[in-house]
């Protein structure tokens, strides 16, 4: 469904936007879009927690014993059940309050400083001023919404919650394509597109609703020790807080570092590259990442050998994948450049190399810190930490000598050298020294091959 939703974004509306938008408006929809990203990113990990929490409670579990993972005599009614998930509800409720409020903040304040020079350079500072505050309010709203989805997911309703999210996201998109072919200015693109987002949270509440697990269907009752549970949930989220902050919410900031520091030339092309890859990225993950169930049975069977080959078999189709999707993406952007008349440059050859050749090192990475995840340790919080701290220190130390290109150059090297060999260090521990030799050198031989056919192309 997200990828649906995402590719009708890609086909549709990111090829309008390039050829009916000035490069100035489009590198502003860019950071924009980035924006909201790190908004959602806010979340720092609460709805996996929660959803996890609503499970167990759904299962037998208090919600003290849920939190601190002790494993108890369950609790056996069902009025006592639904007494314990209204314990969580309310819990749910106050945190997602908290931190929508708290997001809503830094970006009315943090956030609109970083966008002042996109906003600046746009054809219309005073919509872009609205569209930013329409977009700052809409996002907290999806944030907070974020709580219905914790619940019907942690109760079962998964496919419901998937649905609301895609159904949303494609009506925007077309919305969104609608105004763009009207000639409307950014600031109704936004509004469409983010109003037409928030229908999930609507669609979610109804949800909820018709499966009575709103607050007025429920017993009233209080957790025992409010104050240490609370703690401990912000423990948890907060390890994922490190993790995603340091990769995805870097690569999102990078956006906003070259809208800030580069010209709207080269932010525009950085942008528009890094859309793309990312799509590509995500694209590329399923063959792996949704054989995760079936690898973490093996892992606790101890069949080492059908886990070695389903995770080599399923890691190599993922890298394939995003490796065809990069040099495929490479050989139709000239293509796609004369067809259509973008009002933006497109990626140069090495520049896209460099690009590719990050990512493909932090897909390796992440999927050997995937499987040794299996043993139901964390360690990428740690591992993106180090990562991130070395390509900000490296960005700033080469983005005025080599511009853009201190971008990718960041991230290629702060993933080879610190962020790969930590995963494979752990993943060693999991599936074997051989396995790990073995994919790191398919994933060379690989950007050996890109880089040769680049060479050849030009």
């Amino acid at each position: 469904m997200s990828l649906l939703s995402k590719t009708l974004g890609l086909a549709l509306l990111l090829p309008l936007i390039l050829t009916h938008f000035s490069p100035e408006d489009i590198v502003l929809w860019y950071t924009f879009t980035t924006m909201l990203g790190i908004c959602l990113l806010f979340d720092i990990g609460f709805t996996p927690t929660f959803i996890r929490l609503v499970s167990y409670v759904k299962g037998g579990a208090k919600v003290e014993q849920a939190a601190f993972g002790i494993k108890n005599q369950k609790i056996a009614t069902n009025v006592e059940v639904r007494k314990e998930f209204n314990k969580l509800f309310n819990l749910l409720n106050d945190i997602y309050m908290k931190i929508s409020f708290i997001s809503l903040l830094i970006m009315l304040t943090i956030g609109s400083l970083l966008v002042v020079k996109p906003m600046t350079n746009s054809s219309s500072i005073p919509y872009s001023i609205s569209a930013w505050i329409i977009l700052c309010m809409t996002s907290a709203a999806l944030l907070y919404g974020n709580k219905f989805i914790a619940i019907l997911q942690g109760w079962g309703y998964v496919a419901d919650s998937q649905r609301s999210i895609m159904l949303s996201s494609v009506l925007a998109t077309i919305a969104a394509s609608i105004c763009v072919l009207m000639r409307l200015n950014i600031f109704w693109v936004i509004f469409v597109y983010q109003i037409s987002t928030l229908l999930s949270v609507f669609i979610n509440f109804n949800y909820i609703k018709k499966y009575q697990l709103d607050h007025k269907n429920l017993t009233l009752g209080s957790i025992d020790n409010p104050q240490s549970v609370k703690k401990k949930i912000y423990m948890t989220a907060g390890k994922s807080a490190v993790g995603i902050l340091m990769s995805v919410g870097l690569v999102h900031l990078s956006g906003i570092g070259a809208a800030n520091f580069l010209s709207t030339t080269d932010a525009a092309v950085y942008l528009f590259s890094l859309q793309i890859i990312r799509a590509i990225s995500t694209f590329s993950q399923a063959p792996f990442y949704t054989k995760i169930p079936i690898m973490a049975s093996l892992y606790i069977n101890h069949s080492e050998k059908k886990l070695i080959t389903l995770a080599g078999k399923s890691q190599l189709y993922a890298i394939l994948i995003f490796s065809f999707g990069c040099l495929f993406s490479y050989f139709i952007f000239p293509f796609v450049d004369n067809v259509i008349s973008l009002n933006t440059k497109m990626p140069s050859a090495i520049f896209w190399l460099l690009l590719t050749i990050a990512f493909l090192i932090e897909r390796t990475g992440a999927m050997h810190i995937q499987l040794y995840s299996l043993t139901n340790n964390i360690i990428w919080h740690t591992a993106n930490g180090f990562t991130g701290l070395a390509m900000i220190i490296i960005f700033a130390l080469s983005y005025k000598t080599i511009g853009i290109y201190a971008f990718p150059i960041s991230m290629i090297v702060a993933y080879l050298f610190i962020y790969l060999p930590m995963a494979s260090f752990y993943a060693v521990r999991v599936v074997g020294t051989n396995y790990v030799y073995k994919n790191i050198f398919i994933s060379f031989s690989i950007i050996s091959l890109l880089g040769l056919l680049s060479y050849v192309s030009k």
